[in-house]
């Protein structure tokens, strides 16, 4: 194989290693952006209860999640 064909098969692996990679990450189905975060009480289906409980379920690392705390506020108000 002579050098110039060995790099244009590198090259087009690289490529396709690439656009594969942006396929799967695509379609891995997480969200991307928060987009509109904001729960108004006729988006939850029967509406809420006087005595509505939230709970935040979180792991070590965001425990105190400020992003969750403002929308869990968010909700009450």
């Amino acid at each position: 194989m002579t050098l110039p064909t060995a790099l244009a098969v590198a090259a087009l692996v690289l490529v396709l290693a690439v656009v594969l990679g942006f396929v799967l990450r695509s379609r891995e189905g997480r969200t991307r952006t928060g987009g509109s975060l904001h729960v108004r009480a006729e988006d939850i289906p029967g509406g809420l209860a006087t005595g509505a409980t939230l709970v935040q379920f979180s792991t070590e690392l965001c425990a105190r999640c400020p992003q969750v705390r403002r929308l869990l506020g968010s909700v009450v108000d």
